[in-house]
């Protein structure tokens, strides 16, 4: 029988004309604005979890070279540098995401007036064509429970925009998506009356000098 996920094909996007694109998440780079070169759009969106993956390569400082044209050869090498575009519903965050990097490839020079067309399959266009990344670090939490450090996508531009580094620079600021410990809650007490509940000394949350608090003024 053959395997129906690898046969499938993103189906052209409702309501694509009113998403509003905008910016809002492998190989370690440093934070950044790069011009890279989108090498695969994989077709994720027959997972539970629909998403696009887009494997990218890096133009180096030289701008003669692409850091990652060896590695590119085989498809294991993906998710080295590769980012997601999560497409779970047809009017969410990850949909504008993925269509602030459809208008930044349309925006890019180096595409010659290319224009995204929004049908079955058009997410293949994007392949061999030049965008600019902004990428900052994530920490997280591996499986193992330990914490971990990878390259997160901080937002699309158009190469122009990466050249004359025209990005937030608020934007190469890390992201931190680690679990946070459980807190345990102090029961509630009644304030009044005879029958207050008081918690015990073990129980009594330390309270918080007001003085020297710091000022937010």
């Amino acid at each position: 029988m053959r395997d129906r996920r690898k046969e499938s094909t993103m189906k052209a996007i409702k309501g694509w004309n009113d998403i509003v694109a905008t910016n809002g998440g492998g190989t370690l780079l440093s934070p950044g604005g790069y011009l890279a070169k989108i090498i695969r759009v994989k077709d994720k969106t027959a997972e539970t979890k629909p998403y696009l993956e887009v494997v990218y390569d890096i133009l180096a400082e030289d701008k003669k070279t692409l850091l990652f044209k060896e590695e590119s050869k085989d498809e294991k090498n993906d998710w080295k540098h590769s980012f997601r575009f999560y497409l779970a519903d047809e009017s969410g965050f990850g949909l504008a995401r993925y269509k602030k990097l459809v208008e930044a490839v349309e925006g890019s020079p180096q595409n010659k007036g290319f224009v995204y067309t929004n049908k079955a399959g058009a997410e293949q266009t994007l392949v061999g064509k030049w965008v600019g990344f902004v990428v900052r670090d994530r920490l997280y939490t591996k499986q193992d429970g330990t914490d971990g450090r990878g390259p997160d996508l901080a937002g699309c531009f158009t190469t122009q925009e990466i050249l004359d580094k025209s990005f937030p620079e608020s934007m190469l600021e890390g992201r931190d998506t680690r679990k946070k410990a459980e807190t345990v809650a102090v029961p509630d007490a009644i304030p009044f009356g005879d029958d207050a509940v008081h918690p015990t000394a073990e129980e009594t949350p330390a309270v918080p000098d007001l003085y020297d608090s710091d000022i937010p003024f």
